[in-house]
């Protein structure tokens, strides 16, 4: 029943992605895998919550980490093409650059409250903190890992 209930949620996570103009490939799918582990991490938190807070932290980081790589890499697969594209010139390159700056440290802005909060404010394990903000550079290699060995066959 669990598996069933996580193929209908990758299944819908696809098609919003695919929607969002996410391509066929790697980036769409670390963006999904990021975000299935996020969820199921702060869902699996939220219900052993009573037991220990660890896994709800490391669930809030992965959140965190989900949120600042769908945004950069929706923002780079949309922006990017059009500001490397010839016709585009120099004003689209620092449009594009310029865009990216403000978007990127508003959103660690906003991260950095966030975590200031969970570790000063509610006193999260600063660990589990790390493990969660650290699902990215877990997901993408064990991807690349997996990808090349179903090549091989």
């Amino acid at each position: 029943m669990i598996l069933r209930h996580l193929t209908r949620m990758n299944e819908h996570l696809e098609g919003a992605l695919w929607k969002k103009g996410f391509p066929e490939g790697l980036t769409r799918d670390a963006v999904r895998l990021t975000i299935l582990l996020a969820l199921l991490l702060i869902a699996g938190g939220t219900i052993f919550l009573p037991v220990s807070t660890r896994l709800f932290w490391a669930g809030f980081g992965a959140v965190l980490a989900a949120w600042n790589f769908y945004s950069l890499s929706h923002f780079v697969l949309h922006r990017l093409p059009r500001a490397a594209h010839d016709g585009a010139g120099e004003g689209g390159r620092k449009s594009f650059f310029a865009g990216q700056l403000l978007r990127s440290n508003l959103r660690l802005f906003i991260t950095g409250i966030l975590l200031y909060l969970a570790l000063v404010v509610c006193e999260a394990d600063i660990f589990s903190l790390l493990a969660g903000l650290s699902v990215v550079v877990l997901v993408i290699p064990a991807l690349l890992f997996f990808r090349g060995s179903r090549a091989k066959r």
